[in-house]
């Protein structure tokens, strides 16, 4: 857990005394200070920067302890993996409380994503908070790994991308984000097994109760008989994804198996947490979501 007041302030976010804290001090910009409705540069003058250092590649969350009590004083942004949120705080009258990293950002179908999930390479990454709100406080916060349980929503861009596949708008008026490998110049534009160069990875819990069969369900779509298909991997389970076509917006698809003509595909997941690869089999496959469900009787 960081406390807010051991990061590097600048301009009006500063450290003040509080009983109610964590360690007995909080960080906030003053009431009074102004509030900034523009999202801020990296070099604002007014921030508090936070560096970590992994030594893995990962997705997490944020969970911090906040104070807010009106809706005057209720909000920060926060700069994270190359995107800045509009994190909306949990407003208590009793001090601080606990509240995950949100953002009121149009960015999917979604209007606000709760939680965020970010990945964060292996290295040095940097957690900057910057004032909206004059008087929103925080305590402290920490980085929480990500493996929402089952039933959960996740969005492709999301997980943990690497190489060649990208978060991007869908494309031709379709207001979604999805992951892809794009085509151009020197691009494999297929191939007939895994590389494990290109790929979104996620990760799941899976716990007593919801353990045993169970399906995915995305929202996904092909293009083209040449631009529809993934290879999926779950466990030691390798999947080639024949993804159903669409040229005019994102459909609902289940996992298949050209391999096997398992269509759709049912999955036996023990309790605990389970990794899903996605990589790229042909270019322009795009992936929005995807949520574990029951098989229907």
């Amino acid at each position: 857990m960081r406390e807010a007041e051991d990061g590097q302030l600048f301009g009006t976010m500063a450290a003040f005394d509080d009983a109610k804290a964590s360690d007995g001090a909080f960080v906030q910009a003053p009431d009074g200070s102004g509030n900034h409705w523009s999202v801020p540069s990296a070099t604002d003058p007014n921030r508090a920067e936070y560096c970590f250092d992994l030594d893995a590649p990962a997705l997490f969350t944020l969970r911090g302890e906040v104070g807010a009590t009106t809706f005057h004083d209720d909000s920060f942004w926060v700069s994270v993996a190359g995107e800045t949120h509009l994190w909306d705080l949990r407003r208590s009258e009793s001090g601080f409380v606990v509240d995950d990293l949100s953002d009121r950002l149009p960015r999917s179908f979604n209007f606000k994503k709760d939680p965020v999930l970010f990945a964060l390479p292996a290295g040095r990454s940097v957690v900057t908070v910057f004032p909206r709100e004059d008087g929103a406080k925080l305590d402290r916060f920490e980085l929480v790994p990500a493996c929402p349980p089952v039933g959960t929503v996740i969005e492709a861009e999301d997980g943990l991308l690497a190489g060649n596949m990208q978060a991007q708008r869908a494309g031709f008026g379709i207001d979604a984000v999805v992951i892809e490998v794009p085509g151009g110049p020197d691009t494999v534009y297929s191939t007939p097994v895994p590389l494990g160069v290109s790929f979104g990875l996620f990760c799941v819990t899976v716990d007593e109760s919801t353990a045993g069969p169970l399906q995915l369900q995305a929202q996904a779509r092909g293009l083209s008989d040449w631009e529809d298909s993934f290879f999926v991997t779950v466990g030691d389970d390798v999947f080639l994804w024949d993804v159903q076509r669409s040229s005019d917006s994102i459909v609902r698809d289940m996992l298949n198996d050209r391999f096997t003509g398992s269509d759709p595909v049912t999955l036996d997941l023990s309790p605990g947490r389970h990794t899903i690869k996605v990589e790229f089999r042909e270019v322009g496959t795009q992936l929005d979501s995807f949520v574990l469900v029951r098989p229907k009787s």
